[in-house]
């Protein structure tokens, strides 16, 4: 009996010990008290961008050729050819873009509302380029 009275102690214990993992799905990317409607608005906008550029690059894979150029800075015209399943390179880069600012802001718990703005906007204005660049590709073949 007092063995597992010993057991449910040691798990009890075990749980309570493991609670910081426990994080609601909301706060993951960022805190929705903390953020001002602008930099909710500007959160949504990078969201939204990467659907869209998601969007796109399904529904033009289907008339892609196989191979693609991606890489523009490649002095070689060879090298700047890749599959056309790399282009979705674009939309991973949007999202971890995203993703980076957005724990970056939740964790500069310290920092100014202009900053994080700035912030959100930077990563708004990258995502935007991501996402001519991504237009463009698919334009040009």
């Amino acid at each position: 009996m007092e063995n597992k009275i010993n057991r449910a102690n040691f798990l009890n214990q075990w749980k309570s010990n493991l609670s910081w993992l426990k994080i609601p799905h909301q706060e993951l990317l960022f805190d929705q008290s903390r953020l001002t409607p602008t930099n909710r608005k500007l959160f949504y906008a990078n969201i939204g961008l990467i659907i869209l550029a998601i969007l796109v690059f399904i529904i033009s894979y289907i008339f892609l050729p196989p191979i693609i150029p991606l890489f523009y800075s490649r002095p070689d015209s060879s090298q700047q050819l890749v599959g056309k399943n790399q282009l979705f390179l674009i939309p991973t880069i949007m999202f971890g873009l995203t993703l980076t600012a957005s724990i970056i802001d939740k964790k500069m718990e310290f920092a100014d509302e202009v900053i994080s703005r700035s912030l959100f906007g930077s990563t708004l204005l990258f995502n935007l380029m991501l996402f001519i660049t991504l237009v463009n590709i698919i334009w040009l073949i």
